[in-house]
């Protein structure tokens, strides 16, 4: 828009902030605490992880998939890092 201006016509900006702030919503107190026992005893949370303002940005984790060396049987999938900024970095 501005580069279909000419040189030395005015123009008029306007400068605005949205003002809904779209923060990780609070979770109930139930939800908060989601933690999951599995069959083996091992540990596992739940989080909800609201998205950026485009989704396109995505969650903001690095995954990493492991097998067992003696058996080769799948082990799943874990996160192996949080990337700093990112909406999973924003809930904790």
């Amino acid at each position: 828009m501005l580069r279909s201006t000419r040189q030395g016509d005015s123009v008029v900006l306007l400068v605005a902030r949205q003002e809904d702030v779209f923060l990780p919503r609070e979770l109930k107190e139930e939800e908060a605490r989601a933690v999951l026992l599995s069959e083996e005893g091992k540990e596992q949370l739940m989080f909800e992880v609201p998205l950026n303002d485009t989704g396109s940005a995505g969650l903001g984790i690095s995954l990493k998939g492991n097998k067992s060396r003696e058996t080769g049987e799948d082990l799943g999938i874990f996160i192996k890092s949080i990337i700093h900024g990112g909406a999973a970095y924003k809930v904790l």
